[in-house]
């Protein structure tokens, strides 16, 4: 025989296409593994600033777990809130970056991207791309409350209604959108419909502080105006609050850095328990000596429990290490003052304003111890100034309702006055200075309503019975 058997050929072929198969598959696995992305780089702390060591450990850790895994999303991600936790902004924006690259089914992730973005100071990028994200993910309620509030920040109040109205929908149980629709009908002049909302979110949590002081707005404008005073003093330094979601306790837990407790502290002050305050931030200079924004924030604390000596030593010293802050020397001016050295102080006052000419504060600073220089018509220009810059700014009108007075311009200081007790019902300070104005005017009407809330605020003070003779007088 002298050829092969003709049904052996196919089997041949087949064998000669399923090696070629096999090759061919080899290929398109190199070209794929050749086209798949490398990792993302891994973030860590911009160089040229000192880093708390206990955030630094927790950073050293989130990190080591990168590197064994530099394509878990997750891990990205929560390198992220430990970074958001801290301060640390350009930080976590990229790292969260890193995980959405890696994940991009996962909301979270863009989604505090975008809270990063604009702690960062990117607002226009961050709202966005919380738009993008909420047309996305259109059923995610903290994302459409964050949309709501960015949107009520940059104007856009019928957006923002629709926003906070989705948020009810989706949250019907939850305060944070009756309080944010609440917002934007008083922003419209429906102070009914505001008061209704903001009644409901604090019937869902009596802690609401912001929900408290927008009802008291909704109140005022509703002539309620014993209401609104209690309203009002309910929510007096309300702070922002944003709706939780998966990765607030994670993002509380990490909270461990000077910024974490720099917050916890300025919350302190802000509730008037600087004694508080001035222990935890006596801790972080310990373990940070030569800060001056931690020196800046005990001196006040030290201001506030009548420390003031120590306070001005201490600014003295933050005053050498950084010669920039506007912070520095204002709070030398204030603390000058209250030692009765108002030309040091002024001259305190006037480097403040070099370093800070945009900031409100600034101005009051330098108006206070122009006033008590008894320079009233330049503390009366610096303080216009001041409310140029922040309008909304209550002490800026108790103040000018001092200088007005002191200028004989009493129907001003009425005014500003008025203004003041309705921004800062507590404040014993305005409401004497309401009586003082309307017993000058001789209005006995507003200077017997300014009297009661006098009582009310210091009914066992002695000088209240004097300033209650005065009162009886004017009809005589």
């Amino acid at each position: 025989m002298t050829g092969q058997p003709t049904n052996r050929r196919p089997w041949r072929i087949a064998l000669r296409w399923a090696g070629l198969l096999v090759v061919l598959a080899a290929v398109i696995w190199l070209a794929y593994a050749g086209r798949t992305p490398a990792a993302p780089a891994l973030v860590v702390p911009r160089p040229g600033g000192e880093i708390d060591p206990a955030v630094a450990r927790m950073i050293d850790e989130h990190v080591a777990r990168i590197e064994s895994g530099p394509r878990d999303a997750r891990a990205h991600g929560m390198l992220g809130i430990l970074y958001e936790a801290n301060g640390f902004w350009p930080e976590a924006q990229q790292s969260f970056a890193n995980a959405w690259s890696l994940d991009d089914a996962e909301v979270l992730w863009p989604y505090h991207m975008a809270i990063a973005m604009r702690q960062a100071g990117d607002f226009a990028g961050s709202l966005t791309q919380l738009e993008q994200l909420a047309r996305q993910h259109p059923d995610f309620a903290p994302l459409q409350h964050q949309l709501g509030s960015a949107r009520l920040e940059a104007g856009e109040i019928e957006e923002a209604a629709r926003t906070f109205q989705r948020v009810i929908d989706m949250a019907p149980q939850r305060p944070e959108g009756y309080a944010g629709l609440g917002d934007t009908r008083l922003r419209q002049g429906d102070h009914a419909g505001a008061a209704e909302l903001l009644e409901k979110a604090i019937e869902l949590d009596p802690s609401y502080r912001t929900a408290h002081y927008l009802l008291g707005l909704a109140y005022r404008g509703l002539g309620r105006d014993d209401a609104a005073a209690r309203e009002l003093a309910l929510g007096v330094n309300a702070l922002v609050r944003y709706m939780p979601d998966a990765l607030t306790a994670q993002k509380q837990r990490l909270s461990v850095g000077v910024s974490g407790r720099l917050v916890d502290a300025d919350t302190l002050l802000e509730y008037g328990r600087p004694a508080e305050a001035a222990v935890i931030l006596e801790q972080v200079l310990a373990t940070r000596p030569g800060d001056a924004r931690v020196m800046n924030s005990l001196a006040t604390a030290y201001i506030r429990t009548n420390q003031v000596q120590r306070a001005y030593a201490l600014l003295l010293e933050a005053d050498q290490i950084d010669s920039t802050s506007y912070l520095t020397p204002m709070n030398l001016a204030v603390c000058c003052l209250t030692l009765n050295r108002p030309r040091e102080a002024l001259d305190h006052a006037e480097r403040a304003l070099t370093r800070g000419p945009s900031v409100s504060k600034v101005h009051v600073v330098r108006a206070v111890v122009l006033a008590a220089l008894q320079r009233f018509a330049e503390a009366h220009a610096a303080l216009l100034e001041a409310q140029r810059l922040d309008a909304r700014d209550p002490q800026i009108h108790a103040a000018l309702g001092e200088v007005c007075y002191r200028l004989t311009r009493y129907e001003d200081s009425r005014h500003h006055y008025a203004t003041a007790v309705k921004l800062m019902p507590d404040s014993l300070q305005a409401h004497v200075g309401l009586c003082e104005v309307c017993i000058t005017l001789g209005d006995a009407a507003g200077a017997e309503a300014a009297l009661a809330d006098v009582r009310r605020l210091a009914a066992d003070n002695p000088q209240v019975q004097a300033l209650a003779q005065r009162v009886a007088q004017i009809g005589r």
